[in-house]
């Protein structure tokens, strides 16, 4: 499919994900209607077709990683025993130094932070154990090293093992802020703003506790200015 013909076809994804995984279980948490909006928001405002296409191929991303990430709730039982106990979550306006915090306090022995490349890659690598080197985490050094002079770089520093924004796993629930600007445009904008966010942050959980299981940690620290918007459902 080339760039300029690129459709955002909520089936044809889905249907693409499960033939490159060879899982169909997306879980109980609901995802197609947050799928739709999503499409149709790229559909409607992204006219740039290497954009398109890029869209596209993040969407399908995401629809694969969740399928994997099922399975592994489903093959590796151990990761329901791991505690997500007291988790400190760091919130404020965009561009107001919660970053910074972040990075201070997960530079605290026994402070654990949801690193980039968990989020990039939160399902388990086939037949990993506890402890192993994810085979793609020197892909994502490597793209990200590339990457160091572009203008977000600037003004975010990120490599593979920098703290990140923990709302990015949202995106596997395909709900919540994406990539920050799908929020300010219709449909997904009016759509996010009536969802109740507490299923996602359970979904957050379940994705902590796979990715603890992998790399054990004792304190969680998590940010984003977006939390600013769901107090309620991260303290139920």
């Amino acid at each position: 499919m080339s760039a300029e013909d690129t459709r955002f076809d909520a089936d044809e994804l889905v249907a693409e994900a499960i033939a490159q995984t060879g899982f169909d279980d997306f879980g109980e948490l609901p995802y197609r209607e947050g799928l739709e909006m999503l499409l149709a928001t790229y559909d409607r405002h992204v006219k740039d077709p290497a954009g398109r296409k890029r869209c596209r191929e993040r969407v399908g991303f995401q629809l694969a990683t969740r399928l994997k990430c099922e399975n592994a709730f489903r093959t590796i039982p151990a990761w329901r025993d791991q505690a997500i106990e007291a988790p400190i979550f760091v919130t404020g306006l965009p561009r107001s130094g919660t970053s910074a915090l972040l990075n201070l306090l997960v530079s605290a022995p026994g402070n654990r932070g949801l690193l980039q490349w968990e989020v990039q890659f939160p399902d388990p690598w086939p037949g990993s154990k506890p402890g192993d080197k994810d085979p793609r985490y020197d892909f994502l050094a490597k793209a990200l090293e590339e990457s160091r002079d572009s203008e977000f770089a600037k003004i975010h520093y990120v490599d593979a093992d920098t703290p990140e924004e923990c709302v990015l796993l949202h995106a596997f629930a395909f709900n919540g802020v994406q990539l920050g600007f799908e929020i300010m445009l219709e449909p997904y904008h009016s759509w996010v703003k009536g969802q109740d966010m507490r299923p996602v942050y359970a979904y957050q959980k379940q994705l902590m506790q796979v990715l603890n299981w992998r790399n054990p940690g004792r304190q969680w620290m998590l940010k984003a200015p977006a939390h600013m918007h769901s107090i309620d459902a991260i303290l139920e």
